[in-house]
């Protein structure tokens, strides 16, 4: 029987040195705190398990109560592990509620109690943190972290079972491997969410990316390359589309009277009102500076009240009392016979045509 739980250890110790070293090089190479984190636990789980082993082969009871010191503190270094990894900030992670806890361990080692009692005070602190790791895994929605959540919860059961596994022989093999078996792939599905979660932030920041690559940051609007980029894929289209260019007439005023920061928000308010006005059927775009292009389907004749209704609007509304002044222009097309860059050209060119009979 000694034989096959020294065996039991030294599988489960060879198994958490190898993931102590597997998570030190995903934490080293991608430069991680959390992984490194979970590395000091592993390791500090070796050196339980070889505490374990070295008490069962040379029958020392000093070996075992250091094991459950070492297990102790490697639950500690879970809970940051865990905490980091999930980015939870919780209440038991502060360096005050492990050293308290640590010296009502010590104390409890001086009681007149007996050693499975002993044992019992000890697995507590495990007990709880293999708990709320399988609480914060089972809640979520993933089936990995589901499925940690579970082997978690295998650990917990037998770590609460583990002082009476020591009284009955054939059971504290079973609770072994069961722990051994447990452990091991709680190890590699903890670098497996630690890779989801790296994927999911790979695909964020390509979302974010390609939002700034085509949205202007000032207004929210879509920019100059996605305007582009329509012109391209639109240029086909056999319905009657609308070219309109909006330009401010006081912008350069209301930058030197005002300041370039209220210039902004004037810009921001016309982009704001050309979001109220548009559908997900047009193009609104910040061409550049104080510049707005729309692209719209329909006849002359609804694109022409639709200019209308967007200069009405803008010279009834005001920014700090100053009067939103714009010049538009506009170009339509019947058929796809005249392209769209020319279609923008005159709509532009119809924009300055209307600015300069302001001035």
């Amino acid at each position: 029987m000694e034989t096959f739980l020294l065996i039991v250890s030294l599988f489960y110790m060879s198994g958490a040195f190898v993931l102590s070293l597997t998570n030190y090089l995903v934490g080293y190479f991608s430069m991680s705190k959390t992984m490194k984190h979970w590395s000091k636990f592993w390791g500090v789980i070796v050196i339980a398990y070889g505490l374990l082993y070295l008490g069962i082969f040379y029958e020392i009871d000093l070996y075992y109560g250091v094991f459950y010191w070492a297990v102790v503190i490697a639950a500690f270094i879970k809970i940051t592990a865990l905490s980091n990894l999930l980015a939870i900030n919780i209440p038991h992670n502060g360096i005050m509620y492990k050293v308290i806890v640590l010296i009502a361990l010590f104390v409890s080692m001086f009681l007149p109690i007996g050693n499975v009692t002993r044992i019992v005070i000890f697995t507590v602190p495990i007990f709880l943190v293999y708990t709320w790791a399988s609480y914060v895994f089972l809640k979520s929605s993933t089936w990995i972290r589901r499925s940690t959540g579970l082997l978690a919860l295998m650990i917990n059961i037998n770590i609460f079972l583990y002082p009476w596994f020591l009284q009955l022989s054939d059971q504290m093999v079973y609770g072994f491997i069961i722990l051994g078996v447990a452990g091991l792939f709680y190890g590699l599905s903890i670098i497996g969410i630690y890779f989801e979660m790296m994927m999911n932030e790979q695909s964020v920041l390509k979302q974010e990316l390609y939002y700034l690559s085509y949205h202007d940051v000032l207004t929210g609007l879509n920019n100059r390359a996605y305007f582009e980029q329509q012109l391209i894929e639109l240029e086909s289209v056999e319905h009657p589309m609308a070219m309109i260019v909006l330009d401010l007439n006081n912008l350069k005023e209301i930058n030197d009277t005002y300041g370039h920061l209220q210039g902004d928000l004037v810009i921001q308010k016309v982009a704001e009102i050309i979001h109220q006005k548009t559908d997900d059927t047009m193009v609104s775009v910040r061409f550049g500076g104080d510049e707005f292009i729309i692209i719209m389907q329909g006849d002359e004749e609804s694109s022409k009240a639709f200019v209308k209704d967007l200069i009405a609007t803008c010279q009834e509304t005001e920014v700090d009392n100053i009067r939103l002044d714009v010049a538009v222009g506009l170009a339509h097309r019947s058929k796809s016979t005249v392209s769209l860059e020319t279609l923008f050209e005159t709509a532009e060119k119809n924009m300055y045509q209307n600015k300069n009979r302001r001035n």
